[in-house]
């Protein structure tokens, strides 16, 4: 191969391999503000709805979990399951896409 060629060579693959770094730090980054969110937005909401609830008689059950990009809601009386809500993030490199 000619010096040229090989110098384009290097310096694709060098590039390439600094943008996949890159590219994960992002989706670490990506990864980490929907986990904050869920945890210190989404749970606050719902923690706030529990005890107006329970004073109806609800039952009121949260669960999931922000490092698996997931928080729920279950809302009971009696037997009988009246509501049922979910946050869940599907993340990317460059989105985070919540779906309710």
């Amino acid at each position: 191969m000619t010096n040229w060629l090989i110098a384009d060579l290097n310096e694709y693959l060098e590039n390439k391999k600094r943008a996949e770094c890159a590219s994960e730090a992002d989706l670490e980054f990506m990864r980490s503000e929907v986990r904050d969110f869920l945890s210190n937005v989404v749970v606050a909401a719902l923690q706030n709805l529990r005890e107006p609830l329970e004073k109806h008689g609800r039952a009121v059950r949260i669960f999931g979990n922000p490092r698996q990009d997931s928080i729920s809601i279950q809302i009971s009386f009696g037997d009988k399951r009246e509501f049922d809500y979910s946050v869940k993030v599907d993340i990317g490199l460059h989105h985070a896409h919540p779906y309710v």
